[in-house]
């Protein structure tokens, strides 16, 4: 199945939608409702049932929010979609915001009138970000209602249903590691928190703990649900039970209970009767459940996702089932996630396409050859992608990396590699995107992406301190009809040759014979 750029929205869905929208926020007697682009679960991508923003606004993009209010919205998008937005969302309804400087509640606080009720979904609004949205109430003076129902949904009448497909086992010899070790490893982690039991509310932490994988989420091999993980390893899988199919018991073992999801809100009210002390993500827990736990007597604990960081660290079965999926193809299969961009040109390229392009090469191998000391930061190493840019007064206004799961999600935390502060150190086994790029509005746009593992700590010749550094593991040819040869070092042309090099050695036995000649071209030393 390939990844389809056909629009899926038009500009008329504002037209339509709006109208239908304010006339429920009516009846629930709103004069504001905020549509984040997010799923009850705080996934990247979303089922279709969960495009709430795109049904109300025409906006198919993956980020964003908008607030409806009685008489005017706003799109809140970044930087990313800053023509999309323009051309999905109808500026006849809609004024437009930058997200990365005025995030939705700093929007209310400025613009929202006192005594105004602004409505949210707790389902859809995380711990953390209703938090901000009830100081910016508090601030501004309007009230911050939670609705029971979401208007949306009500306005909505042909809205898809939710996913049911099959949840499947995920072998261990692609894993890497048995699900009771991986139980064990955060229970620990749950009883260092001091707490009794962990919320996990993530689809890509579910389906790394229980060694699980789904079909509900577009482009992205995930089940939807909840679980609860106790200090002692027991744990309860929450999914719904057309997903599980006879071998998901066996798979999951005894102390693995399995109910259906839409038992948690039950669960997390015994848990409240008893006084526990619950353990949640406050920037992935819906609001509603963590209210829920609160009400019913629960002590509620801040905790990072316990999963986050050990899913992010791969262990050797995964970084080579990493290497084995990139030499095969770009997407997602049992043993590895891929996440390639190639630029190439379409006629000649102009002079300033090819010192663009040529500039974002430096970058790239800049990063991939840097040697770092552990505690190091993605943040720390950001500018070294963008120096030969900024050198000639250019840049880019999105992340340089990101990380990337196995067999999960293609964008994955907490490791980043971005100009915004991120205090997680890169660790062994991390793998991350390498992704520099340039955008020329209404031209051109580049973009150099390899995937990068962070490598064990090795001492360097004449040294004080063992340093980590970058393996490529992506093998695909960069176009060198774009590379400006004399803006490179005589160390960036090795890089480049040897790195061609080792694409001819990897990939020629898998080239069809009419694409020989192309291929030994495409690899050419310069």
């Amino acid at each position: 199945m390939f990844q389809t750029f056909e629009p899926v929205s038009d500009r008329s869905f504002a037209g339509k939608h709006l109208p239908l929208l304010r006339a429920e926020m009516k009846k629930q007697n709103l004069d504001g409702f905020i549509i984040p682009h997010d799923d009850e679960y705080q996934n990247e991508y979303i089922p279709e049932y969960a495009e709430r923003l795109m049904w109300a606004t025409g906006f198919s993009g993956s980020a964003g929010a908008a607030i409806i209010m009685s008489e005017r919205a706003v799109m809140l998008t970044d930087g990313r979609y800053t023509l999309q937005v323009r051309q999905q969302a109808d500026a006849d309804y809609f004024d437009y915001v930058d997200i990365s400087e005025t995030s939705p509640d700093a929007w209310l606080s400025e613009n929202a009138p006192k005594g105004a009720r602004i409505g949210y979904d707790p389902m859809l609004h995380t711990m953390t970000s209703v938090k901000r949205l009830k100081a910016a109430a508090e601030k501004t003076g309007f009230h911050l209602v939670a609705v029971s129902g979401n208007p949306v949904d009500a306005a909505w009448k042909d809205q898809p249903a939710a996913p049911l497909t099959p949840v499947q086992p995920h072998d261990r010899a692609y894993a890497g590691k048995s699900s009771d070790d991986k139980r064990k490893e955060i229970a620990k982690a749950i009883a260092d928190a001091g707490a009794d039991t962990a919320l996990i509310t993530a689809p890509p932490s579910l389906a790394w703990l229980f060694n699980i994988r789904g079909q509900d989420v577009s482009r992205s091999p995930l089940p939807l649900g909840r679980a609860l993980i106790g200090k002692d390893g027991a744990a309860t899988l929450f999914l719904a039970p057309e997903k599980t199919g006879n071998e998901l018991p066996g798979h999951l073992g005894d102390q693995v209970d399995l109910r259906a999801e839409s038992d948690v809100e039950s669960a997390l009210e015994k848990l409240g009767r008893t006084g526990a002390r619950v353990a949640v993500d406050p920037a992935l827990a819906p609001s509603k459940y963590v209210d829920d736990l609160k009400e019913a007597g629960a002590e509620i604990i801040e905790l990072t996702d316990p999963c986050a960081l050990p899913r992010a660290t791969k262990n050797d079965t995964e970084i080579e089932g990493a290497r084995t999926a990139h030499i095969r193809d770009g997407g997602q299969y049992p043993d590895g996630t891929t996440d390639i961009t190639r630029t190439v040109p379409i006629g000649q390229a102009s002079d300033e396409m090819r010192d663009r392009f040529t500039r974002v090469l430096k970058g790239h191998i800049a990063l991939a050859t840097m040697k770092f000391p552990a505690g190091t930061t993605g943040h720390q190493l950001d500018a070294m992608a963008r120096k030969p840019l900024w050198d000639a007064g250019l840049d880019y206004d999105h992340g340089t990396g990101h990380g990337v799961g196995s067999f999960l999600g293609v964008h994955e935390g907490p490791q980043r590699i971005a100009k915004a502060p991120n205090d997680q150190a890169l660790k062994p086994g991390m793998i991350l995107s390498n992704e520099p790029g340039f955008y020329k509005a209404g031209e051109f746009g580049i973009r150099i992406e390899n995937l990068i593992v962070v490598t064990e700590p090795k001492p360097v010749p004449g040294g004080e301190r063992e340093m980590m550094e970058f393996e490529t593991i992506t093998l695909a040819p960069i176009n060198l009809d774009l590379v400006q040869a004399d803006l490179l070092t005589e160390q960036e042309r090795q890089w480049l040759n040897e790195y061609h090099a080792r694409v001819r050695e990897t990939l020629t036995s898998q080239i069809p014979d009419d694409l020989k000649d192309w291929f030994e071209t495409a690899t050419r030393a310069i």
